[in-house]
């Protein structure tokens, strides 16, 4: 769980997750933080629900080979994402409500 807000990280704790990262607390970036809790693997899902165009950025960079990135928010700006990369060097899956145009 990944958040800045103190009572969600408890309440994710409390809720069982295995691991917080407080991001308004971060001394490295996002993706080194999570890769530093997964042994250098990365997430086996993330999910997003921001919409953030730099957190759904983050989110695909930190996920792990063969991993699940699920985008629940949504911006209204457009964003440009290389898919082959995802697709055939990482094997990540992209899950979303959202309609995207590639």
């Amino acid at each position: 769980m990944i958040d800045r807000i103190p009572d969600r990280l408890t309440l994710a704790k409390d809720l069982g997750a295995t691991h917080v990262i407080d991001s308004s607390a971060l001394v490295s970036t996002l993706e080194d933080a999570v890769r530093n809790i997964t042994d250098g693997q990365g997430s086996s899902l993330t999910i997003d629900t921001t919409g953030n165009i730099s957190v759904i950025r983050s989110a695909l960079d930190m996920t792990a080979i063969r991993g699940r990135v699920i985008l629940l928010g949504m911006s209204r700006q457009s964003i440009d994402i290389d898919i082959t990369k995802f697709k055939l060097v990482c094997e990540i899956s992209l899950h979303s409500p959202q309609r995207f145009q590639l």
